[in-house]
Formats: structure tokens, C-alpha cells, sequence
């Protein structure tokens, strides 16, 4: 534990020291911005000594540098950086890569606000595309640089000592040097941004495990302490806890039995109430059978049988057997037959329709008892269905 705790001390202290070394962000954006204006200087020599691609690599440096965070407000720099790298590959016979680098050029002369940069760059766009004949496009960025400067814009760039096309060959040799570098390049800042991302964990792991040892080495001698308060205390804390849980027990079954009692008079109040509830039950049902078994509904109900049985016209003739089945009704529907006999607007056939609709009569059965059509006894229905609002339906 002791030998951990020196070791992360140790990487804490060069993590320190290593800090401490590092340039502020002024520093260290005074110190970008001179690298890039001497990678300019060098890549215009190289230029001039027709080395282009050690000019390649000079701008792509300086690319970097302009693009490393400590290194913000630089779209100015960045828009030239672009301009002219797209002129050296227009040079060289490549103005499809040309217009890649003109393009971002003109986005950075944008985020700057510099109309030269601008024009330069629209300019240096319309050279690109009438070398890949497309005049039309050349003469839309022409049209944008006259009206950035608001004059007649011409090309920028200035005539090299060397060719301005190289042979077929040259140029895909330069491509294929150009694609192996840049992955190259995209290869070896994948493996810097990994190394970084590294050191940082360690770092970040180091001073975790510092935390950690500090955090155990303290609870270990906290826990000593306690250990010995324990040890002084752990005979009394016995007896207490003995006598807690004997508390406890008396007072867990003290409430099991009054838990038991309640339960079993609600228990109790329940079945007395269920017992009541049966018993209305059947006070009821004896009520409604010693009525269903009357003399006036087993007539009635004899009356429906021979009807059904025997059907005929006028099968019911008296007025007693008439206010049976009246009654019966009444007993089976109270409410249908309540509204029935209140409505002034029908007449007694009517009622008696609505009667023996409600007692289960068809309308074929209808139309035998009274004699009549079925579309007689249909418009019947329909007829007090509107006096007396959907009580009778076929």
C-alpha cells in the first residue's frame, strides 16, 4: 500500500512539473502564428524551386497548426493558407483538387468578413473551372468577384518559374503521392490524439488511485479506532440487544393476537351481515313467487298458453281475462306498463298491442289475433312508437 502511495505521488509530481512547463494559450497562439508564417516562407521557396511537394507538406503543416484549438480567430490566415495551396495544385495540373482547396478558402474568407480574400478566392475558383472546361460555373464566380470588389475582377496568382501544367504522368504521380501523404498524415494524428487520449487516463487513473489509497488508508484507521471503542463497548451492547429483541418478540406477538382478534370480529361482522343479507334475499324472493303464483297470474299465464298454442282471431274476449294479462304485464314490466296506461294519446287497441308486444306476441301472432295484415300491425307499432318514445318494437 505504501509503495502505491509512493509511486502515485511520484507521477502526480511530474504530472505537476509537466504542467507547469506548458505555454500559456497567448503563448502559445504567438508561438503557432510564427510557425505558420515561416511554413508560408518555406513553401513559396519551394514553389520557386519547383519542389511541390515539400510545398504540400509545408501548407498542410501550417493547416494543422491553424486548426489546433489554443489557436481561435485565424479564418483569415487559414482562407490564405487555402488559396494558395489550391494555386499550386491548379499549377500542377489538378484543378479538381484545386477547387477542394479554393472552396474551403472561400468558406474561411466568409467567416472572416475580408472582401479581398473573398474576390481572391472566387477568382481563383473561376481559373479551376475553365481548366476543367465549365465555363458557365467559371463565369458565376467571376460574377461574385466583380461584385465582392465591384470592379472587373482578374486572376491573383502570378506566373511560376516552372510549367504551368505538368505532363500526364507527373500529375498522377503527384495525386498518388498526395493520397499517400494525406492518409499518412490522417494515420499519424489518429495515433497522437490516441496517445493523448492515454496519458490523459493514466492521468486521470493515477490521481484516482491516489484519492483511493488516501481514502483507504484513512478508513483503516478509523476502523482501528473503532474496533477498540468496540471491544470496550461490545459486552454491554450483547446485553442490550438481548434484552431489545426479547422486547420485541413479547410486543410481535402482542400484535399477532390483537391482529387475530380484529380479524376475526370483522370476521364474525362480516358472515352476520351476509347472514342478513340471505335472509332478505329469500324474504324477497318468497314475495315475488307468492305473487308470480296468484290466482290472476297462473290465469293469466294459462291464457298466453292457450293463445300461443291455439292461435285464432279474438282469442280474448272478456275483460277479466284482458285486466289478467294487464296485471301480468304490470308484474314483469312496471315501468313500460306505468307509462302505457298514463298516455292519453293511445287508444285501447293500442294498449292492448303494446300489452301483448311486451308479453312476447310477434307480429305474425298479432296479425292472426286481430285479424289483420302483418304491415297492418307493423304501422300499428311504428304508430305508438312515436306516442309513446320506442316502447313497443317488433
Amino acid at each position: 500500500m505504501r509503495i502505491l502511495l509512493h509511486l502515485n505521488c511520484l507521477v502526480m509530481l511530474f504530472a505537476c512539473i509537466f504542467s507547469s512547463c506548458r505555454l500559456s494559450p497567448e503563448q502559445q497562439f504567438s508561438e503557432n502564428r510564427e510557425k505558420t508564417d515561416t511554413l508560408l516562407q518555406q513553401a513559396r521557396f519551394c514553389e520557386l524551386q519547383d519542389k511541390p511537394e515539400q510545398a504540400l507538406i509545408c501548407y498542410w503543416d501550417a493547416l494543422d497548426l491553424l486548426q489546433e484549438p489554443q489557436c481561435p480567430d485565424t479564418a483569415g490566415l487559414a482562407a490564405t493558407v487555402y488559396c494558395r495551396l489550391g494555386n499550386l495544385l491548379s499549377d500542377c495540373g489538378l484543378p479538381e483538387k484545386a477547387t477542394e482547396y479554393h472552396r474551403k478558402g472561400l468558406d474561411m474568407a466568409k467567416q472572416n468578413g475580408c472582401r479581398h480574400l473573398r474576390a481572391e478566392a472566387a477568382s481563383c475558383l473561376a481559373d479551376d473551372y475553365r481548366q476543367m472546361n465549365r465555363p458557365d460555373t467559371a463565369e458565376y464566380f467571376d460574377n461574385i468577384a466583380k461584385r465582392i470588389k465591384g470592379i472587373a475582377c482578374q486572376p491573383t496568382r502570378g506566373q511560376k518559374d516552372f510549367p504551368s501544367k505538368k505532363d500526364v504522368r507527373e500529375r498522377e504521380v503527384l495525386l498518388q503521392w498526395m493520397n499517400r501523404t494525406l492518409e499518412s498524415r490522417k494515420a499519424m494524428a489518429k495515433a497522437e490524439e490516441h496517445r493523448k487520449n492515454i496519458l490523459h487516463r493514466a492521468g486521470s487513473a493515477s490521481a484516482g488511485s491516489l484519492a483511493l489509497i488516501l481514502m483507504c488508508l484513512t478508513y483503516r484507521s478509523k476502523k482501528r479506532k473503532e474496533r477498540q471503542y468496540h471491544d470496550r463497548q461490545l459486552h454491554l451492547d450483547r446485553q442490550l440487544q438481548g434484552e431489545r429483541m426479547e422486547t420485541a418478540r413479547f410486543k410481535a406477538i402482542a400484535e399477532s393476537e390483537k391482529a387475530k382478534a380484529v380479524q376475526m370480529e370483522q370476521e364474525y361482522s362480516r358472515q352476520e351481515q351476509l347472514r342478513e343479507a340471505l335472509a332478505n334475499k329469500e324474504k324477497q324472493l318468497d314475495k315475488q313467487m307468492a305473487e308470480l303464483m296468484s290466482e290472476t297470474n297462473i290465469k293469466a299465464l294459462a291464457i298466453l298458453e292457450r293463445i300461443k298454442s291455439r292461435p285464432g282471431y279474438q282469442c280474448v274476449k272478456t275483460k277479466q281475462e284482458w285486466t289478467a294479462l294487464k296485471t301480468l304485464a304490470a308484474r314483469l314490466y312496471p315501468e313500460e306498463m306505468q307509462v302505457i296506461e298514463n298516455a292519453p294519446q293511445l287508444t285501447d287497441r293500442d294498449k292492448e298491442i303494446s300489452c301483448l308486444t311486451l308479453l312476447g306476441f310477434t307480429t305474425g301472432q298479432l296479425a292472426v289475433f286481430y285479424g289483420i295484415s302483418p304491415g297492418s300491425v307493423t304501422k300499428a307499432k311504428f304508430r305508438i312508437k312515436e306516442k309513446t318514445g320506442n316502447l313497443c318494437e317488433a
